[in-house]
């Protein structure tokens, strides 16, 4: 499947970080191609995989994208059934080009991290176990700018928990 959309926000909201407080910042443009594609989704093992290329910028600043939104988005993923009643999934997750400023002068490093999921229906219940970050990648998962004592600016960001173990029932 592919989707493609393009939508005009007016009085869009933001976070100022300078302030703690929320602005309106005007009018903002969101553009955006979401793909993917399932093969062999009856089979024993089926590969998935997911892109999506984001690109959302306030209108008076066009070339910029709004910070703490990635630009490009990619999964990768492996789906087992181990039996009728249990699977196994591996993803592989990408992320590009997120920006802390909305002037695009404070750009992360491509994230990269694999997931573990196994899942087993019992009836009316399925009970599922992730290893999210298997490999304990370490990066942010989003941040700001703001000015330091000195007037410069400075990134302040959210690091990303590192491997974790979810385990979840659902009915």
């Amino acid at each position: 499947s592919i989707v493609a959309y393009r939508m005009t926000v007016t009085d869009e909201i933001d976070f100022d970080p300078q302030t703690f407080t929320y602005r309106n910042i005007g009018s903002s443009l969101h553009r955006g191609i979401e793909a993917s594609v399932a093969i062999a989704t009856d089979a024993r093992i089926s590969p998935r995989a997911t892109y999506a290329w984001t690109r959302v910028a306030d209108t008076a600043a066009p070339d910029h994208q709004l910070k703490n939104i990635p630009e490009d988005v990619a999964q990768l993923m492996l789906h087992g059934r181990i039996s009728a009643t249990t699977s196994a999934d591996v993803i592989y997750r990408w992320r590009h080009g997120l920006s802390l400023d909305d002037a695009g002068t404070f750009v992360t490093p491509d994230v990269s991290r694999v997931d573990l999921r196994v899942t087993h229906d019992m009836g009316r219940l399925r009970l599922q176990a992730d290893v999210l970050n298997v490999f304990d990648a370490h990066y942010n998962e989003l941040g700001y700018v703001l000015l330091d004592f000195k007037g410069q600016p400075t990134p302040l960001q959210f690091p990303a928990p590192g491997r974790t173990l979810r385990v979840g029932v659902g009915f």
